[in-house]
């Protein structure tokens, strides 16, 4: 389908005077609109084909998604080329010393987080 605007698809616009019009017409011919320009003094003005045309498009909007979980058989996040649980699940144990680091060991902590260590009541 045709933009509006063009000339296989005008803009279709009705006013009530004529002096609006030579104005809707002014204002199309400075931005290269195609358009057809009703005067009708008994209905109410509608230029919105016109407005939508001039109106900035709205930018789009970028959705985040989640970072995708390792599992067991995913390729190691460090970059070894090892899968996960014989790489960084089988080095870094999931303890309470380093779930909260910085930096690498805050990585690992997380990817190690998935599966804890069972501890035996003391």
């Amino acid at each position: 389908m045709a933009r509006i605007g063009t000339k296989k698809h005008p803009a279709v616009v009705r006013v009530a005077t004529e002096e609006r019009a030579r104005q809707i017409l002014d204002l199309c011919n400075q931005h290269g609109i195609q358009v057809i320009v009703g005067i009708e003094s008994d209905q109410p003005q509608d230029i919105s084909e016109v407005e939508r045309i001039l109106r900035p498009p709205e930018p789009f909007k970028v959705v985040a998604k989640a970072p995708r979980r390792v599992t067991g058989n995913d390729y190691c996040p460090c970059g070894s080329g090892q899968k996960y649980k014989k790489g960084c699940a089988a080095r870094v144990p999931a303890t309470s010393w380093n779930l909260g680091l910085p930096g690498l060991g805050a990585r690992l902590a997380h990817h190690a987080a998935k599966w804890p260590i069972s501890r035996a009541p003391l």
